[in-house]
């Protein structure tokens, strides 16, 4: 983040002259603190409304998330309020739980501006609104309009995995393992088209992101999106942008978000941990130190992590006595019972088993399966999972260390 200090004077008014040149260099510097706030003021137009609420929410002076509301008169409305920069808001019709709220039919995303702003909206039809005034929702709706392709087929494969899904959790349940299989294949299936998809929509994104490095649309997508980019290519996108971007409550956002996934990055120290093994035995990660430790965190309910763990037995079995221990920390917390189970049914219990905790924090883990790998001095060396930057595999990675 950009900081921009006041200089200490060391002259006291040495003339009437130098005083005023040195107010109006201050004033012209962006000084830690200085208020940035601005106005907007939202009219809008809607038929067969009157007398019915309209709620407005959007991001105020810092993160601070305002909900406001508006009686319709005369087919006419009118929000106004205090941001600081351009900010994602939603206009829905919301009577009871004004939080959950999907429905494209009466709720539309906005990107507001400290500006005078129009839109008219049609009822039942949000999504067709039309927003004037706004330079960053303009670009929002250029990149929304550049995915409505991949949309289209992306959301029926995402209705027919939530069905399998329940389908699966359901025979799961109750026993009835013979059938899971097939139902793992469709799910598997689908799984590959929609993150095909999902590539050609991160293409899309990028796209929109080198032709405008310095929209509010960029920064909020990045930070939205946080766990599809690796952290070189958030400190890519952030430095490329302008200080103004940076320093916007967006750009903050990204910035903290660059720090915390430096945690647990190759190159770095291993944070120390303490836990309790799946037997009750404490265990403590500086207890290895002179011996490299992969660390496997997973979970019982994580599909890709249970479907790898053949392999990880093969691999564990090969490299044990080479100086190498493995500990799995799991995300099962509130669910300890399937965690035993998971552990037992996969045969892993044969290196060491944790519960995650709090330790996932320490070591930045957004996604499931994430291995880490420490070497003897403490030092993280590689690491796999989401938002890795590493082409390693384990297996190649392992011959590497230990088939020399």
């Amino acid at each position: 983040m950009l900081r921009i200090t006041t200089p200490i004077l060391k002259i006291f008014f040495t003339s009437f002259i130098s005083v005023l040149l040195f107010f109006l260099l201050i004033q012209s510097l962006p000084c830690k603190g200085q208020s940035k706030e601005k106005n907007f003021i939202l009219t809008g137009r809607i038929a067969g409304m009157d007398g019915r609420y309209l709620f407005f929410s959007y991001r105020g002076l810092g993160n601070d998330r305002l909900w406001d509301s508006t009686i319709v008169k005369h087919g006419r409305f009118q929000f106004q309020g205090t941001i600081s920069q351009p900010a994602k808001s939603l206009l829905t019709i919301l009577e009871t739980n004004r939080t959950s709220t999907v429905d494209p039919n009466v709720t539309t995303p906005l990107f507001i501006e400290p500006a005078k702003m129009s839109i008219v909206l049609i009822l039942n039809h949000f999504r067709s609104a039309k927003l004037v005034g706004s330079k960053s929702q303009n670009e929002f709706m250029e990149l929304e309009n550049s995915k409505k392709s991949i949309n289209r087929q992306r959301d029926p494969l995402i209705f027919q995995w939530d069905e399998l899904n329940e389908e699966f959790e359901k025979k799961n349940a109750a026993g009835a393992n013979d059938s899971l299989s097939p139902i793992i294949k469709k799910i598997d299936l689908l799984n590959s088209k929609i993150a095909s998809l999902n590539n050609w929509e991160f293409r899309v994104d990028k796209a929109f992101f080198k032709k405008h490095p310095n929209s509010y649309i960029t920064v909020y997508k990045i930070v939205d999106d946080i766990r599809h980019f690796t952290l070189a290519q958030m400190k890519s996108y952030y430095k490329r942008m302008s200080p103004s971007v940076q320093q916007s409550e967006y750009g903050k956002d990204l910035s903290v978000d660059i720090l915390k996934m430096s945690v647990g990055e190759p190159g770095t120290i291993a944070s120390s941990f303490r836990g309790k093994e799946i037997n009750g035995d404490s265990i403590n990660l500086s207890d290895f130190k002179g011996k490299y430790v992969l660390l496997d965190f997973w979970a019982s309910w994580c599909k890709p992590c249970r479907a790898g763990n053949p392999e990880l037995k093969k691999l564990y079995l090969e490299y044990r006595d080479k100086g190498i221990e493995f500990i799995g920390l799991a995300s099962d917390n509130k669910s300890i019972d399937k965690w035993k189970a998971a552990v037992e049914v996969d045969g892993i219990g044969i290196w060491k088993q944790a519960l995650m905790g709090d330790i996932g924090d320490l070591y930045h883990i957004e996604g499931l399966p994430t291995k880490i790998i420490i070497d003897p001095h403490g030092k993280i060396i590689w690491r796999d999972g989401e938002n890795s930057e590493t082409k390693e595999t384990l297996p190649v990675k392992l011959k590497r260390l230990f088939d020399k």
